[in-house]
């Protein structure tokens, strides 16, 4: 055979090693993957020493970092992956009150954040304002049983002063 020959099927035998070993590292990973995903999913927190020491056992470097990184808060982890409990819902709320805070950086003060955070028609998403240019200005609540049937900003009719929405002033009925 011709030394350029062999010289080719070296190079396509080394090729085709490290595609092989590239696969397999792949599925491993996939392997690790789909086991924690069913520790998570199953709340097997029991579960993640042996994991980890699988993990380990493979020659996957990512992997090795994430063991490393699970054992410095091993009680926490082991805790997140063993009980129902989740603060998802509070973590949304923060990313939004971030996410209003950031859009008006520099242009508004504490007052206007705050109507935008506490009177936000759209719970637990964003605010028609950040959808919408055309109602960048603050909303206003609607009348509650407190406020009289005029509009926001009128005087009562008992008392002669404007009472806070959704609050009884001294005149007002009681709630049914």
């Amino acid at each position: 055979m011709a030394p350029s020959m062999t010289h080719r099927l070296r190079s396509i035998a080394s090729t085709s090693d490290e595609a092989i070993h590239r696969l397999q590292a792949r599925r491993a990973a996939a392997r690790h993957v789909h086991d924690f995903t069913e520790m998570l999913h199953h709340l097997r927190g029991d579960q993640l020493p042996d994991w980890m020491e699988r993990g380990l056992a493979d020659d996957l470097p990512a992997l090795h970092s994430l063991v490393s990184g699970l054992r410095r808060d091993f009680d926490a982890v082991t805790a997140g992956l063993s009980t129902p409990w989740s603060s998802g819902q509070v973590e949304g709320h923060v990313t939004r009150v971030k996410l209003i805070k950031r859009m008006a950086y520099g242009r508004a003060n504490l007052e206007l954040l705050r109507q935008r955070v506490l009177l936000d028609p759209y719970p637990g998403g964003l605010t028609r304002s950040l959808v919408e240019p055309k109602y960048l200005t603050a909303h206003r609540p609607r009348p509650g049983p407190g406020c009289t049937g005029q509009s926001l900003g009128g005087p009562s009719a008992d008392s002669g002063r404007t009472p806070p929405c959704g609050r009884q002033t001294s005149g007002d009925p009681p709630d049914a």
